[in-house]
């Protein structure tokens, strides 16, 4: 059996490449049925009908697929989503294809990456320590946060959790891709933890214009879904500068997981 590596790019994708592996693997893999994929033009000739692909973006494993049919000018796959790994593994542990975009492996090879993945995600124990580095602080984002804070009136703008310490400052545009925003009030929502994380995940969003809070229904386990909905209360607007109805519909084009 002939297993193909598909090293996903982000720079191929370009605006359209979702901001965390978690959604990019959501994208390639998450919902089943047949996907589409497009090939850049080193890897166009090299799929085939039957052969199994294991996509990978920045060194890691996110899962795999099943060739269906590759289009007659080669350009694009068929692919039928078989596995997802959660969490992703590193690809180097298993073989070493550096940047390679050639790579075949063998079913052995595939046997162990699928043991590692198993591995890691029911270890009780996992390894922990620690390594000196470099951090990287976000200046200005005390301002911000105050700001948020004071224009929401220290409370979520879903909900009725008013403890600051539960309260998250979020951008609808990250702070990694909306440079230009980072600073204006109107890119900026406050949030509990939670409804924030699920904002920042694509498992939430709001509507523009309404602000109606809309779910990714398909995204999210039954429980966890019905949960969101008891606990989020119709969108409380801000003192001033309300979120961006430009930048709500990039969050919905760009984050979020839900069907449009």
């Amino acid at each position: 059996m002939a297993i193909k590596l598909i090293s996903v790019s982000e720079d191929y994708w370009g605006d359209d490449f979702p901001e965390s592996m978690p959604a990019l693997a959501q994208v390639l893999l998450g919902t089943g049925g047949q996907k589409e994929y497009n090939f850049t033009g080193k890897q166009r000739a090299l799929c085939r009908a039957g052969m199994t692909v294991v996509f990978r973006y920045d060194g890691y494993l996110l899962g795999e697929g099943e060739v269906v049919d590759v289009r007659d000018d080669g350009w694009q796959m068929i692919y039928r989503p078989t596995r997802v790994y959660r969490p992703p593994v590193r690809g180097s542990n298993f073989f070493k294809a550096g940047a390679s975009i050639y790579y075949e492996f063998t079913s052995a090879q595939l046997a162990k990456i699928r043991a590692g993945v198993e591995a890691e995600s029911s270890d009780p124990y996992p390894k922990t320590g620690e390594k000196p580095g470099m951090t990287t602080h976000r200046i200005g984002q005390d301002a911000v946060r105050k700001s948020a804070l004071s224009r929401y009136k220290n409370r979520c703008c879903l909900c009725g959790v008013d403890d600051p310490r539960l309260l998250v400052a979020g951008h609808i545009r990250g702070w990694a891709r909306g440079e230009k925003q980072r600073g204006q009030p109107e890119n900026v929502v406050l949030m509990c933890l939670l409804h924030d994380g699920m904002f920042g995940k694509g498992l939430m969003s709001l509507k523009p214009t309404t602000y109606q809070p809309e779910f990714a229904e398909k995204a999210l386990p039954v429980r966890t879904l019905k949960l969101a909905r008891k606990i989020t209360r119709a969108f409380r607007g801000p003192t001033r500068s309300p979120p961006s109805d430009e930048l709500l519909r990039w969050h919905r084009k760009h984050v979020f997981l839900g069907d449009e």
